[in-house]
């Protein structure tokens, strides 16, 4: 721009309108070079979430794990406190440590198995470059030719082995690029598996039928003392004067059970192997093996409830009939999710629509949200119910919803404009439970009154902060702020702009002048 004001001063007669077009054209390429280097610094910034978050199988396991031993560590504070007795206490946490020690055992088979693949690659990268044949990882020389087998020959295979592993993850940063928002859902899901809310009645309860028979340790058990508890169907349907045979070490004992569905046996030295069996309306209930330590162990035998197939088919008439009226919730599983950018929030709303009934509900028409005041380039994600439609900022959910849970995933953005984005949300039904989740890429955090429950922690390497708030009714507002954003002073580009169009007239004035 200053040289083409220079030489509009130095020539004298060119005419007004060649001066004028000339000083048009330096300023349109000037504005477009610089949205052209706006547009192009977005696509090639770092996609902080895309890259810290995977989906592959150890990280969801390692979320879940930490969701479980939550709940676990939840509930025992609340025994502690006296909100849960004991023996509510029991039917909770038992099945959460079964989960716990399975995902463990998974979590240790996964890292065993990337222990051997990368002993497998270690021992690749020592084959002879002249022979082909194996050698072990140390070896110097090829135990088939006598060829050297020197540094270059050793490392070739582990410099092979990580440049495929470097074009891997170069592929998968591009896919996650193309993936938009199915990437964003996948997001969603590790995210949503790690938040457990610590009220007995939100903790997903598994089947019984999937603890039966393993063997959990009991504190109330005395040392050396197995008992096992007989039940049809569920923990309120226990099994009285049933028959139980405990085989220790080969010889059968049989115990007949309380009137809480209890059979007991006592004085079992440390190592004792017992199994134990039943037989319930036909149905023959067997235990793992259970090795006697050096505390008390409790088993569940869980028979099949002849009542819950009829109850299931009547829930299937039901679930299929016509709609009444009714209302619905946003359930514990409902969340925000936030991701900060370049001067924009991306931000993703799951919400998890609940119709506690055993009908569908008709709400006397459909469910309606208004995003956030600013909110653009807004879509529903893969996954996402199809009665949910999104026309602008405004989502409209269509009933009758079924019983159980109706999820609802969307994606917008928000820009920012500075250092702190305050996000409102009014909902136009109940909300038990709020929770956001913020993807940190610095400074980031979260700050309401609303949220007093915040949390932070750290997913391979990746650090997150977890919020929870207080329950909202029927039209109750939510307001956040995100603070610590990453933020560019506008004032650099106005004086950039100030200055071109100064050049621009001054070079119209001399032009004109000199004319």
């Amino acid at each position: 721009m200053a040289a083409a004001t220079v030489a509009v001063m130095l020539t004298g007669q060119t005419h007004p309108v060649a001066l004028l077009t000339l000083s048009a054209g330096v300023l349109a390429i000037g504005l477009a070079g610089y949205f052209l280097h706006t547009a192009l610094a977005s696509l090639i910034a770092p996609k902080g979430l895309e890259a810290a978050l995977s989906s592959d199988r150890r990280e969801l396991l390692q979320w879940d794990k930490q969701r479980v031993l939550h709940s676990i560590k939840e509930l025992e504070f609340d025994h502690r406190m006296g909100k849960i007795n004991a023996k509510d206490f029991q039917t909770l946490a038992a099945p959460l440590r079964v989960h716990a020690a399975s995902l463990i055992e998974d979590l240790d088979r996964l890292d065993a198995e990337a222990a051997a693949a990368a002993a497998t690659a270690v021992t690749k990268a020592s084959d002879c470059p002249k022979c082909g044949t194996s050698n072990d990882a140390d070896a110097r020389f090829c135990k088939s030719c006598g060829e050297k087998l020197g540094e270059g020959a050793r490392g070739a295979g582990g410099q092979g082995a990580k440049g495929a592993g470097d074009k891997g993850a170069g592929a998968k940063r591009t896919g996650d690029r193309r993936a938009g928002a199915s990437g964003a859902a996948v997001v969603l899901l590790v995210l949503g598996a790690m938040w457990a809310a610590p009220a007995a009645a939100q903790i997903a309860m598994p089947d019984p039928k999937q603890i039966s028979g393993v063997p959990l340790p009991a504190a109330d058990v005395p040392a050396g003392a197995l008992t096992v508890r007989v039940i049809r169907g569920g923990f309120d349907k226990n099994v009285p004067d049933q028959p139980v045979e405990f085989v220790v070490n080969g010889k059968t004992r049989t115990v007949k059970t309380d009137a809480t569905g209890h059979a007991l046996i006592t004085n079992l030295k440390p190592g004792t192997v017992v199994k134990v069996t039943t037989t319930v309306d036909k149905e023959t209930l067997t235990s793992q093996d259970v090795t006697i330590g050096t505390a008390g162990l409790r088993v569940v035998l869980v028979a099949t409830d002849p009542d819950a197939a009829a109850r299931a088919a009547e829930d299937a008439k039901l679930a299929a009939g016509p709609a009444v009226g009714g209302t619905v919730v946003l359930g514990p599983n409902t969340r925000i999710v936030v991701e900060p950018g370049d001067e924009v929030l991306t931000v993703y709303y799951v919400l998890d629509i609940v119709n506690s009934a055993r009908t569908p509900v008709d709400l006397g028409g459909p469910l309606q949200l208004d995003l956030p005041t600013g909110a653009r380039g807004g879509g529903m994600m893969d996954g996402s119910s199809p009665q949910g439609k999104l026309l602008g900022s405004h989502l409209t959910v269509v009933g009758p919803f079924k019983p159980g849970s109706t999820e609802v995933q969307l994606g917008f953005e928000l820009p920012t404009g500075s250092g702190t984005k305050t996000i409102t949300q009014t909902w136009p039904v109940a909300v038990p439970e709020t929770t956001v989740v913020l993807q940190r890429a610095g400074v980031e955090d979260l700050a309401s009154p609303q949220l007093a429950d915040r949390r932070e922690v750290t997913n391979e390497g990746q650090p997150l902060v977890i919020a929870r708030g207080t329950a909202l009714g029927a039209g109750g507002t939510l307001s956040f702020d995100v603070t610590g954003l990453p933020f560019h002073a506008r004032w650099p580009r106005y004086l950039s702009l100030t200055l071109a169009i100064g050049f621009v007239l001054v070079g119209l004035r001399e032009g004109f002048r000199r004319a």
